[in-house]
């Protein structure tokens, strides 16, 4: 894949930060920046199984998990 120029605006703390990474790994900035990016491109996200994404939304956005199972341990254990 050809290379292209970027021009990033960081601050002055993430820039030493990386310089002192890259220094400290043998690398370039650029370098450093390259695998940070190809790291973050070939991060799979995991495939929800379809059993759990059949039950998804079925617990109402507005209910209280915590204190439901407290509740059910109360209960249980009575």
């Amino acid at each position: 894949m050809p290379a292209a120029t970027l021009t990033v605006t960081l601050p002055a703390e993430d820039i030493e930060f990386l310089e002192g990474y890259a220094r400290q790994h043998g690398l370039t900035v650029a370098e450093a920046l390259g695998q940070t990016v190809r790291r973050l491109h070939t991060r799979v996200r995991p495939v929800i199984h379809p059993e759990v994404a059949a039950i998804t939304g079925l617990v109402p956005p507005d209910l209280d998990a915590k204190a439901e199972y407290r509740q059910h341990l109360l209960d249980k254990h009575r």
